[in-house]
C-alpha cells in the first residue's frame, strides 16, 4: 500500500490512499513526520491501523551491564535449566506424574467405550 496517508486529530480520522476518510480511534496525539501505516484484520473482522511516526528524538543509549549482575541460562532436557554460574536446577518430573495418570484414565475410558458398544448393540436388537 502506498504510504500517502493523512491523520486528522480534529476529526479522528485517517486518510488512506484511494479509500474515503475512516473513522479512528486515536489514543494519543503525535508530532512528527508520519512514516508507515500498516493497517491488519483480526479473525474476528475488525480493523487495526499501527503508525510509524519519527519524532526526532535521540535514541536513548544502551545500558551497560556487568558480568556480576548478568545470568545466562541454558534449557536442558535432562536438567531443567544450567545457569552461566554451574548452577544445575533439577528437572521437576511433573510430566512423568501427568502420563502415570493419564495412562489409568486412557485405560478406564477404553473398557467404558467397550461397555457401551455392548450396551447399545443389545439395545438394538
Amino acid at each position: 500500500m502506498p504510504q500517502h496517508y493523512s491523520v486528522d486529530f480534529e476529526n479522528n480520522t485517517v486518510k488512506l490512499p484511494k479509500i474515503e476518510p475512516i473513522k479512528a480511534v486515536l489514543h494519543r496525539k503525535f508530532e512528527g513526520e508520519l512514516k508507515t501505516a500498516t493497517v491488519s484484520r483480526t479473525c474476528k473482522g475488525c480493523y487495526y491501523i499501527s503508525i510509524l511516526v519519527e519524532d526526532g528524538n535521540e535514541l536513548p543509549e544502551k545500558q551497560s551491564f556487568s558480568e556480576s549482575t548478568t545470568v545466562g541460562i541454558d534449557v536442558s532436557i535432562k536438567d531443567f535449566a544450567v545457569l552461566s554460574t554451574g548452577e544445575k536446577v533439577e528437572n521437576p518430573k511433573y510430566l512423568k506424574t501427568l502420563l502415570k495418570g493419564s495412562k489409568y484414565y486412557r485405560k478406564e475410558f477404553q473398557e467404558n467405550r467397550k461397555v457401551l458398544r455392548t450396551e447399545k448393540k443389545l439395545n438394538k436388537d
